[in-house]
């Protein structure tokens, strides 16, 4: 799946300060460290935090994230002054000039493995000492904790094997409250060219019980229906809950609601979908009906209810919550647990596209949309996260030229992250 590349692996642990080593993988493999100072790290990192969408839902009001679109550190009259900053608290000056100097002839691969305090932090945007973003000279990607590996339940297959398989989309799935679906009107018709064109290509998963279109009703037992089939790789672009206090309760939500039996709790009558249940599955559940919703007599572990495909993309809001658990536990590790080599999602809540219309009703353009409509193109190559890396690139590009444009604003595509779990037998 991936290229070879020269790899630097970066790791890092907060105790009290912030401790990070970083180990390039050629001999002599020599680790080194660096201590990343509280006083230094925190203010910086409380105003990227001020800077991100927040609240429940889509990432708070859209005039809310307007504002923070328009004022904080992404904005036109901030951004430089503010990630110079960042990278002075969170890249230490030996790795970025070693990474500076590795990359010059070829792109590098860097691979994180960050400590809660550090989990949402831009690296794409983070500055070498030669101008370039790290984006620009290396591909980033998320490694798993190494304890992960010794429980894993299923290793994922080659993506070559079942490259030509169907894709099974689950786009802004039908919720209790049309208030919380993440999609425009406009995003809506995007979305459903797209899924248009897959199945032109005769790849769209064909489930009768689970509608590929935008806004289906999808409940957990139609979505393990799907993933039992052959198939190549699952997207799904919608609301996802997390609380980092919790590790394990973040949620995609789908459209089952009470009396329905899962691991989390109902949210207004609603009951989202956890890495809990991903985990755990039906083991907990004392309930032969429930069993016999997922076509079993008995209680089943979640990768037997939902076994993942090798690729998996989650798009809309913070999926990738995993990170800032002191347990490093979320959806994407249980999704890895499930099968999954690969999975692509965001490191912050996303904004929803109304965002960035407010005071400028001219602007045509759909950001959110648009960064998963890329990933879903993305994860159909054969170098997936390379193909998202020029678009980035691209991206940054845009807005360093126009940083006024809100529509290159790194609020979305700077937020993407890839997590990978390549086999180990």
């Amino acid at each position: 799946m991936m290229p070879d590349r020269l790899e630097v692996m970066i790791r890092s642990a907060d105790v009290g300060d912030t401790y990070m080593s970083w180990t390039w993988l050629t001999p002599p493999h020599q680790p080194r460290t660096a201590r990343l100072t509280s006083s230094q790290l925190v203010p910086v990192l409380q105003a990227l935090t001020d800077s991100l969408p927040g609240g429940t839902y889509q990432g708070g009001s859209a005039a809310q994230v307007a504002q923070r679109l328009q004022s904080g550190i992404f904005s036109a009259h901030r951004h430089r002054r503010s990630l110079a900053t960042l990278t002075a608290a969170a890249l230490p000056d030996e790795l970025a000039a070693e990474i500076a100097e590795k990359s010059v002839a070829e792109v590098i691969r860097v691979r994180l493995c960050p400590s809660p305090r550090l989990a949402q932090v831009p690296w794409e945007l983070l500055m070498l000492p030669d101008g370039r973003r790290l984006i620009e000279a290396a591909e980033i990607i998320h490694d798993p904790p190494t304890a992960f590996y010794s429980e894993r339940r299923r290793q994922p297959v080659d993506w070559e094997t079942v490259a030509a398989q169907p894709v099974v989309y689950v786009v802004d799935p039908a919720l209790q409250y049309p208030q919380h679906q993440v999609l425009t009107a406009e995003g809506l018709r995007r979305f459903s060219r797209r899924l248009d064109e897959i199945r032109c290509a005769e790849r769209l998963f064909a489930g009768e019980l689970l509608p590929q279109n935008p806004r289906a009703t999808v409940t957990r037992d139609v979505l393990s229906d799907a993933l039992k089939t052959p198939i190549s790789r699952l997207m799904y672009v919608g609301h996802i809950s997390s609380d980092p206090y919790e590790p394990g309760s973040a949620a995609i939500h789908l459209s089952d609601v009470l009396p329905c039996k899962g691991m989390h709790r109902a949210v207004k009558g609603s009951v989202p979908l956890s890495a809990l249940d991903f985990r755990l599955g039906t083991t907990l559940i004392d309930d032969p009906a429930v069993w016999d919703s997922y076509l079993a007599d008995r209680p089943q572990l979640g990768d037997e209810i939902w076994p993942m495909p090798v690729r998996v993309a989650l798009v809309a809001c913070e999926g990738s919550v995993d990170y800032r658990t002191v347990e490093t536990y979320g959806l994407v590790m249980a999704i890895l647990n499930s099968g999954a080599e690969l999975v692509t999602t965001t490191r912050w809540p996303l904004p929803s596209d109304r965002a960035f219309h407010i005071g400028d009703t001219g602007n045509p353009a759909l950001p959110t949309t648009e960064l998963a409509l890329e990933v879903d193109c993305a994860h159909d190559q054969p170098d997936p996260v390379g193909a998202l890396r020029e678009w980035q690139i691209a991206q940054l590009h845009h807005w360093l030229a126009e940083p006024d444009e809100l529509r290159y604003s790194p609020i979305t595509w700077a937020a993407v992250t890839h997590t990978v779990a390549q086999r180990r037998d």
